[in-house]
């Protein structure tokens, strides 16, 4: 896409898709009874997001080592794992 004139829009448009759509995927899965936690593992799940806060911060500084931190592997897997636990932890504190 970096021929199209707009291709930083769709590429913050996509990554808003894919935070959406695995938020949603870890709020259906804090609805089931099968994902249920006891509270002191739900309270250490909140507090262990905190470690997303370092990862990017890695990403948008560019910190090195390059070939971790800027690769789209990386970036994705970074969103999702944050998507999915935003979504599960907060059903799961809300419960």
């Amino acid at each position: 896409m970096s021929n199209v004139s707009n291709a930083l829009n769709w590429t913050l448009i996509m990554i808003q898709i894919i935070f959406n759509v695995f938020d949603t995927v870890g709020r259906y899965l804090g609805g089931l009874k099968s994902f249920k936690l006891p509270i002191q593992a739900i309270n250490a799940g909140a507090a262990l997001r905190i470690l997303f806060l370092p990862t990017f911060l890695a990403v948008a500084l560019n910190w090195k080592p390059a070939y971790i931190f800027d690769t789209d592997w990386f970036k994705m897997t970074n969103i999702v794992l944050l998507a999915i636990t935003n979504g599960y932890i907060s059903t799961l504190c809300g419960t």
